[in-house]
């Protein structure tokens, strides 16, 4: 894949961040950040000697902040849904926002912090 427009890659680095398209709207997504937590359930012998565990996985949560283009481009809302692709170019995964942001910069262009959270169930069309 060449490089993208205005950058030279010397070295193969992973840089850069993601478009991500929100109810029809895109958006640079920056400063991405996902949490995967789980549970560990463990159990001992008599003794106290670790003897199995069980790892549940948890709710998968994370935070962005959206690059917005112009003065006239919609702000996303809460439960509107968008796909991530995984570090490393792994598979995509569909989220929902669940919380919106707004910041206003005088010298700067405007952005948007959202939270959101991993789509767990697709609704019956």
């Amino acid at each position: 894949m060449p490089d993208p427009a205005g950058t030279k890659n010397d070295g193969g680095l992973v840089f850069g961040s993601q478009v991500v398209t929100i109810d029809s709207v895109a958006y640079v997504a920056e400063n991405i950040s996902i949490d995967a937590p789980s549970t560990i359930i463990e159990q001992k012998n008599e003794f106290g000697v670790p003897k199995g565990q069980v790892i549940v996985e948890g709710f998968v949560t994370g935070t962005a902040t959206l690059q917005l283009a112009s003065s006239a481009t919609a702000m996303p809302s809460i439960g509107d849904t968008f796909t991530l692709v995984q570090v490393g170019g792994g598979a995509a995964v569909n989220f929902l926002v669940s919380q919106v942001g707004q910041s206003f910069s005088q010298d700067a262009e405007t952005k948007v912090n959202i939270s959101f959270r991993k789509r767990i169930n697709t609704p019956a069309p």
